[in-house]
């Protein structure tokens, strides 16, 4: 979280100032990969604009060398210590973007250690070291390639990924590979031996994309997904992470992934917008919150909007919506978060504010990115304002504004108000007992996530239950398995944890680990066992456990020991090792929880009052390393029950002790209590305190005695803070006994030991519409509160301070109406209100009862409108001719006018003659209710005229000029001999009376009516 001063450098720089395709750089400047022209080794932990040249349309970086593309133009800068930049002989560094030669043809370039691909119209070209064979013209000798060298003769090169002794190119939907290929990174199936020209890889023409790893390699063909190589760290994403793969093997059976990159030993890829990552994890680079390895694909969050990943060295950077997120090593800037040497980031922290970046490229330990947008107008200068929701910094009124769509608002308060967000809101959301209440979750007490499903053992009832939590708001029970032997194999269950479609469990009365394949979530299946080389002991009280490659690291309660087991073949887990402290019995004394960071296992001891770190880099061969014990050993960290690491910290909670322990593991050989947390009544806020789940800046801890999940501030470490609690609806009962704790996309998943349930606790606020909080550093409005709101990484807080409210829209019109008919309701095209950012008042006033109507609503004089929603306004057209009526529409003080003008001539269709309107009048209907229909007063005479039958003059002369009057039509043969003149409406022969009135009628009569 950052306080205004570093998100005014952050916004500004990360912005950028440049035009579209902007450049900004940051990391490692050792060799001049940044390009600022410095030349000096100082680290640039925040975006820097490189300017100079626009318009980039491609970028990658190397080790410690960058190249791009702009107008065609091929761009290197940074390390040339074996002629990878390609400006010829020479060997120095460069400091500034230069041109590679003179052509414009230029569409693709990749990059590695020492040497450069790219292709120019098609044709591809590589430079730099040649040790390996990897420039690919058949030589392999020790010399460099000072310039661009063309590959062969083709000129239909798509796509090339350069690694660090190796290099690969798509030719006409075939994939080549060639160079080294101790690890089968080529992937021809062949022998170690260097490979000196390009080599066709299977028969396929089918390949789009290609990326190379360090001594690893993936593509994609016809949407599926293939790696090969070296495979220590699992890059290879096939589930084992063992031996090397010599050809090209899918990875999950997929048909949609798009895109592909790889790190040093880690790989990202994009299957139908979800982000996945796999391989080393040490350094936070799978973004997964964690820094263990993983051996196959695991998704990061829960978006499927992401466009692009890039795996740099030990960091990765990927898009998503626009905008972009990095994160692992830290050690040099290159996540971009200001921060530098201070940690590893192991969830994606998005760099900078704005929403318009286009393309990213990461190098060995720095990152450069393209904006489309350049963000404002340069540093502090705010741009126009047309994407609702940016923030951005105007230094000419030294306030952060709020963009609404079209105009700037200073947000008071500042950004965090000087003291981050506003006070910690819980709410329980539902709960889950299964079938049978009381019974199918007996004495819930462990608990694992994965995709959309909870998998909790329960010890009572000595099974593991999968519940669906698709909806957080209503958790189903779907399976359970309780082993060969209800009651015995999974007897007292503690403890889960689940790699891949494996959940191993740790059975404290069974003295056991299970292994459970849970890849149909609704049927798991009992798989195997292994309760060591003295069943009844070697596993005696196995409790809780932790998973790290291909070992289970087993927290021995009885035994006073941690276990390891090799699952390398989950159907048949061995006992390989055990460590009990240089003190057997009393060093690990009572173990309780174990979590694995890296190479260290740290353990919780509860009978020793501890926090043990062992180091398992040799897994065959555990070793115990170091204790805290903290400042008064035995009641410092009395009931040390469980421990999570994030951060370089420890976090240990003791039930005894009823508290939350703070130790700084930085040195794992020498750990340190730093402070504690007991809450706001010492003794009894966090009394039986069992678990904790660490998520963002907070710790959840699940407390026995108080039958609470308590929320605790750590967002400084050094200064824990209780800041909520969470009791459920019925206090003491809701949360009966919580146990395990498991944090996952803004919920809390609790299993209550005496409740027997799960309970799902949500975290933070609802966030913005539509927008889910995975990411740290994300700020959008929210609407409902008027606020802004930050995301952690996990959760959504309510920021200091409210936006201005802005009850003041942009400018609406409403098209006149003309020639309408008389008397008639008129409705007006609907216009669309912006502008605003709350709720805000509009009325209508005028001629012809005008109403209005909000977002296709009821007909009404006023109400409230909100920024985007469509109003509508009518009115009663006049009843005379040519007469305009006229409503004003007031919005927050903004009005427009919408006139009504009604056509020519008799209204309703009648005809002119003699000053009067002329209408045909219906049977027994009187001429004075005629007239009044159209708005009009009858006249005394009431009929067209005077006369007998055989009298055709005067018909005559009432009918002159009316032939063609839409429905009406005289015609003195159509009297049929009656009196008077007769007429006709359409085909049907009417009469009229010699009656003078307009009142009078015979019950026959049909009347012809003069109004005026």
């Amino acid at each position: 979280m950052c306080d205004g001063a570093s998100w005014l450098d952050f916004i500004c720089e990360a912005g950028g100032g440049s035009g579209g395709g902007g450049l900004s750089c940051w990391g490692r400047d050792e060799y001049g990969a940044i390009g600022n022209g410095s030349g000096s080794s100082a680290n640039v932990e925040e975006p820097e604009v490189i300017g100079g040249i626009s318009g980039w349309d491609y970028i990658e970086g190397g080790y410690a060398h960058t190249c791009g593309i702009s107008g065609g133009k091929l761009y290197c800068w940074g390390s040339d210590s074996n002629e990878q930049i390609g400006d010829g002989p020479g060997g120095t560094n460069v400091h500034v973007p230069i041109q590679i030669g003179s052509s414009t043809g230029w569409s693709a370039v990749s990059l590695s250690y020492n040497h450069t691909c790219g292709i120019d119209g098609g044709k591809l070209y590589c430079w730099g070291e040649d040790d390996d064979g990897e420039i690919g013209n058949g030589s392999g000798s020790s010399a460099t390639v000072a310039a661009p060298e063309q590959v062969g003769t083709n000129s239909t090169w798509s796509a090339v990924a350069v690694g660090r002794h190796h290099t690969c190119g798509i030719d006409g939907g075939k994939l080549y590979c060639w160079g080294k290929n101790t690890d089968g990174q080529v992937g021809n199936n062949g022998g170690s031996g260097d490979v000196t020209s390009p080599v066709q890889i299977g028969s396929s023409a089918g390949w789009t994309v290609i990326t190379a790893g360090n001594d690893h390699t993936c593509g994609i063909d016809s949407g599926k997904l293939y790696c090969w190589g070296q495979d220590d760290d699992s890059q290879v994403g096939n589930g084992s992470g063992t031996a090397d793969v010599k050809t090209p093997q899918q990875i999950t059976t997929d048909s949609t992934w798009t895109a592909v990159s790889g790190g040093f030993s880690h790989t990202c890829g994009i299957d139908a917008g979800k982000l996945y990552c796999w391989g080393e994890g040490g350094e936070g680079q799978l973004g997964n919150g964690y820094t263990g390895s993983r051996s196959s694909p695991e998704q990061i969050g829960v978006d499927a909007t992401w466009t692009s990943v890039v795996a740099g060295g030990d960091h990765t950077c990927g898009m998503n919506a626009g905008r972009l997120y990095c994160w692992g090593e830290d050690t040099y800037g290159e996540i971009g978060n200001g921060s530098g040497s201070t940690g590893d980031v192991t969830t994606p922290y998005q760099v900078g504010s704005d929403g318009a970046w286009s393309l990213v490229g990461a190098g060995g330990y720095h990152t450069c990115a393209v904006s489309s947008s350049g963000g404002g107008g340069g540093c502090g200068t705010l741009g126009s304002c047309s994407t609702d929701g940016e923030l951005d910094y105007d230094s000419a009124s030294s306030a952060f504004k709020y963009c609404d769509g079209s105009d700037w608002i200073k947000v008071d308060g500042g950004l965090l108000g000087g003291g981050g967000s506003e006070s910690f809101t819980t709410t329980f959301l539902s709960e889950e007992q299964g079938p049978t209440a009381g019974t199918s979750l007996d004495g819930a007490s462990g608990l694992a996530i994965e995709g959309h499903y909870a998998f909790v053992v329960n010890s009572a009832r000595s099974s593991l239950a999968v519940l669906d939590i698709a909806n957080p708001a209503d958790p189903v029970f779907v399976a359970e398995e309780r082993g060969p032997s209800p009651g015995t194999s999974l007897a007292g269950v503690q403890g889960i944890a689940i790699e891949g479609n494996y959940a191993y469990l740790a059975n404290y009365n069974r003295d056991s680990l299970a292994v459970i394949d849970i890849s149909n979530p609704a049927d798991p299946v009992f798989v195997a066992e292994e309760r060591g080389p003295s069943a009844g002991t070697s596993l005696d009280g196995a409790r809780a456990l932790a998973l790290s490659g291909n070992y289970a690291f087993v927290a021995v309660s009885n035994r006073d020991s941690i276990a390891v087991i090799d699952i390398s073949n989950p159907a048949d887990p061995v006992f390989v090792a055990e460590e009990r402290g240089p003190s057997a019995g009393t060093s690990l004394e009572d173990p309780r929880s174990i979590v694995i960071v890296g190479n260290y296992a740290y353990v919780a001891n509860r009978g020793r009052d501890s926090l043990s770190v062992l180091d398992i880099s040799n897994p065959s061969d555990p070793v115990f390393v170091a204790e805290e014990r903290g400042p008064t050993p035995g009641t410092s960290l009395n009931g040390a029950y469980y421990v999570a690491v994030s951060g370089g910290y420890a976090f240990v909670v003791c039930d005894i002790r009823g508290s939350l322990a703070v130790i700084d593991i930085s040195d794992p050989s020498d750990p340190v209590f730093v402070t504690e947390e007991q809450g706001p009544i010492p003794g009894t806020s966090l009394s039986g305190a069992l678990f904790v789940a660490v998520s963002g800046n907070y710790a959840f801890v699940s407390s026995y005695n108080q039958n609470t999940v308590a929320v605790i501030d750590i967002s400084d470490p050094t200064s824990p803070e209780f800041v909520a609690e969470e009791q459920g609806p019925s206090p003491g009962t809701s949360l009966e006994y919580p146990r395990d704790i498991v944090v996952v996309g803004g919920y809390a998943y609790v299993a209550n030991y005496y409740r027997d349930s799960l309970a799902v606790i949500q975290l933070g606020i609802p966030g913005p519409a539509g927008l889910s909080c995975d990411f740290s550093g994300v700020i959008d409005y929210l609407e409902s509160q008027n606020k802004l709101a930050y995301c952690d990484g996990s959760l959504w807080h309510l920021m200091a301070g409210s936006v201005p409210v802005d009850t003041e829209p942009d400018g609406f019109v409403f098209v006149d109406v003309s020639d309408s008919t008389v008397n008639t309701l008129i409705t007006s095209a609907a216009v669309t209100i912006t502008g605003i950012n709350v709720g805000t008042s509009v009325s209508v006033s005028g001629d012809g009862s005008p109403q209005i109507s909000i977002n296709g609503g009821a007909w009404v004089t006023s109400g409230t409108i909100n920024d985007g929603e469509s109003l509508a306004v009518r009115l009663t057209s006049s009843s005379s001719g040519s007469t305009s009526f006229s409503a004003t529409v007031n919005v927050g003080g903004v009005t427009d006018s919408w006139s009504v003008t009604t056509e020519a001539g008799c209204p309703g269709g009648g005809f002119s003659y003699g000053g009067y309107c002329w209408y045909y009048g219906a049977k027994g209907k009187k001429c004075t209710q005629t007239c009044s229909s159209y708005g009009l007063s009858c006249n005394l005479s009431g009929v067209v005229a005077y006369g007998s039958a055989g009298n055709d003059a005067a018909c005559t002369e009432i009918v002159e000029g009316a032939q063609g009057v839409s429905g009406l039509s005289f015609n003195t043969s159509d009297r049929g001999g009656k009196s008077g003149c007769a007429f006709r409406d359409g085909q049907v022969s009417r009469r009229t009376s010699q009656t003078t009135t307009c009142e009078g009628y015979g019950s026959d009569t049909y009347r012809a009516c003069a109004c005026d």
